[in-house]
């Protein structure tokens, strides 16, 4: 929308979604975000991606901006709805009727895999790959169909 008296561009009303889980007719709110937080997001994905490759060229060091890359590239492709307070415990997020963890991997780890805790309270992973070459991607894992076991953590590759 554009403000005819300050001449800049506003974004529009925030999303209507309710706050809580249950909707009015007791039904779980399936949670998804809406086009301008995509768009938003897939921006600031951009940005942060010309910011890491730049300070990666000019130090030759990493920029360790990855996990909220990935979170915000989640949000951006996906529709994740990210929690109000990022200190939630065992999840970072919603989409459609699950809680969502979202777990990156940078381009300078050695093995492309993730360890997601067994104790959160996620039922789907997206797990966010940055390459070499920063280009960017994701897949989700429900987690009924991630290996069982006992561990503290679960770690799932990237199998290419």
């Amino acid at each position: 929308m554009l403000d005819k008296n300050a001449g800049l561009q506003t974004p529009p009303p925030p999303d209507t979604q309710p706050q809580n889980s249950i909707g009015k007719q007791g039904k779980p709110v399936d949670y998804e975000a809406d086009s301008h937080t995509r768009l938003q997001a897939a921006r600031i994905v951009r940005d942060m991606v010309s910011a890491a490759k730049a300070y990666k060229l000019q130090h030759g060091r990493e920029l360790f901006v990855y996990g909220a890359l990935g979170e915000l590239f989640a949000v951006a492709k996906l529709g994740v709805v990210l929690h109000n307070d990022p200190c939630t415990e065992g999840s970072d997020g919603r989409l459609g009727k699950d809680f969502v963890e979202v777990k990156t991997i940078s381009p300078f780890k050695n093995e492309p895999f993730v360890q997601v805790k067994r104790s959160g309270n996620w039922g789907k992973l997206v797990v966010v790959r940055v390459y070499e070459d920063f280009a960017v991607d994701c897949r989700v894992h429900a987690r009924k169909k991630l290996p069982k076991g006992k561990g503290e953590f679960i770690t799932v590759p990237w199998s290419d």
